[in-house]
């Protein structure tokens, strides 16, 4: 007996995914949340120019610490990262400089908080 092949459905809005595999073909398929960047997300970027990674919470201006780990929303980087998922990549407009980032994970931090 062959395997059933992977199969993935995205929903309507990009924020649900179902997955069936041959070890869940007889059950339902599994749904996935897929965690786009808001105030409140804990997030892990990798700067693609220097291999650097960083972990922040993307919080409001007034609660903003970078020495802390807590990113604003209003900031250069926290612009070009709201909005986005796991894997895009984005450009920080800096004032210095453009800084080429990847989003390696998404984490909803608003249970913690």
């Amino acid at each position: 007996m062959r395997p059933r092949p992977r199969e993935t459905t995205v929903g309507p809005n990009r924020d649900e995914v179902s997955v069936t595999t041959a070890a869940t073909a007889s059950a339902k398929p599994i749904r996935l949340q897929i965690r786009t960047i808001s105030v409140g997300s804990r997030v892990l970027i990798e700067d693609l120019d220097d291999g650097s990674s960083e972990e922040y919470v993307l919080v409001s201006q007034a609660e903003s610490n970078l020495a802390a780990g807590r990113l604003s929303c209003e900031s250069p980087v926290g612009r070009a990262i709201e909005g986005h998922r796991p894997g895009d990549t984005v450009d920080a407009h800096a004032p210095r400089r453009i800084r080429h980032l990847r989003i390696a994970a998404v984490d909803d931090d608003r249970q913690g908080a």
